[in-house]
């Protein structure tokens, strides 16, 4: 059985290589290596969906483009959830994240569950006419309406109102602070010190940064999806005014990405930990 696993942790993918002893494993770091380096004769799949929301859109594409046939095993974070009802492939299995080196064996060979919604169909009420039925009409099943009297109300007495001009306080208009991530932790420590000063535009999907980008001032990348999220920001260098804007991006050591190959001028980079507060205060 050919297996191809799809992750960035290598430690991850040498335990579960360990786990498929046997089996004919091939490994690749993400979705776009998956299509390029790939063979489309796998059995399985086995994809580390450590990027939530963005996973679930990496997986439905190579599903699409290359591996229709094949079974996917899908290795699931508590921190980076994601919905298996967004994945189209109907051959799927989740597992946890932390125990797929012990499970992905049981998951391989698992048949994926499917489950059938019974509907009953719409009924029109029957009378009973003899020995045979026939249907209501419109008539006779809309309840009959008794009609309603009102006496006419006696005009009242109109009193004189003298209004008051009154001039409105101005109110500052907040900046937009966009903000790609799905840890929600994370996005909950930006607005505890941020929310005063910016109004949050939060988006966890590349489809939502492209669509909202333009109305934010200032963008903080979570760039935790490695690979994806520095694709997603040389696809936006490319538009002259996304190009121009602010942004803050919060690397992670284990996806680490090359911030000095992205072709914006205006970009400040900070270890998503342990330098999160200096990047808080860059943003301020």
């Amino acid at each position: 059985m050919k297996v191809l696993i799809v992750s960035f942790d290598k430690s991850l993918v040498n335990k579960l290589r360990k786990a498929l002893e046997g089996f004919d494993v091939v490994d690749v770091k993400n979705g776009e290596e998956a299509l390029s380096l790939a063979s489309p004769n796998v059995d399985v799949v086995v994809y580390d969906a450590i990027a939530g929301s963005v996973s679930e859109e990496d997986i439905n594409n190579i599903y699409r483009q290359k591996f229709k046939d094949s079974k996917f095993v899908i290795l699931m974070d508590d921190l980076f959830p994601i919905d298996l009802k967004n994945i189209e492939t109907p051959k799927k299995v989740g597992i946890p994240r932390e125990e797929a080196d012990k499970k992905v064996l049981e998951a391989i060979t698992k048949e994926p569950e499917v489950m059938f919604a019974l509907q009953e169909p719409e009924t029109t009420p029957l009378i009973e006419e003899g020995f045979s039925f026939r249907e209501l009409s419109l008539e006779e099943t809309t309840p009959q309406m008794e009609p309603i009297f009102q006496e006419t109300l006696e005009e009242l007495p109109t009193e004189e109102v003298v209004f008051a001009y009154q001039e409105a306080p101005v109110v500052e208009e907040k900046k937009k602070l966009l903000v790609f991530s799905f840890d929600n932790s994370l996005i909950e420590v930006l607005k505890e010190q941020l929310l005063e000063d910016y109004e949050f535009i939060v988006v966890s999907t590349p489809k939502e940064v492209k669509e909202r980008a333009k109305d934010a001032d200032v963008l903080v990348f979570d760039t935790v999806s490695g690979m994806i999220a520095q694709k997603l920001l040389t696809e936006l260098s490319k538009d002259e005014t996304l190009a121009k804007k602010p942004y803050v991006i919060l690397i992670d050591e284990l996806f680490a990405i090359d911030v000095a190959s992205i072709p914006i001028e205006n970009k400040f980079s900070y270890a998503r930990e342990s330098e999160l507060g200096q990047a808080i205060n860059k943003v301020k």
